[in-house]
């Protein structure tokens, strides 16, 4: 939404055990999604588009693939003290 697009988005990234949670927030909008690291996680973006990724932690990276809307490649973050 124009909404959506006006608001600059931050992240809250978390990490217990096997999982990683990464809550968005967008002005007046939150959404949150949660990778389960080492296995197919489905994820949904602002609007409702679904996508599936399957990450590696290791230290502060996040390592795998996704696949999106019919396509897939290789996905990677790295979390640091100032963001990711």
């Amino acid at each position: 939404s124009a909404r959506m697009a006006a608001a600059k988005p931050t992240l809250e990234v978390n990490q217990s055990g096997d999982s990683v949670t990464v809550k968005t927030i967008a002005g007046d909008k939150t959404f949150t999604n949660t990778i389960v690291v080492g296995k197919d996680s489905k994820a949904t973006l602002p609007g409702g588009v679904e996508y599936t990724v399957n990450m590696s932690l290791s230290g502060n990276n996040l390592k795998g693939t996704y696949t999106f809307l019919g396509k897939s490649g290789d996905a990677s973050v790295e979390v640091t003290g100032s963001g990711i």
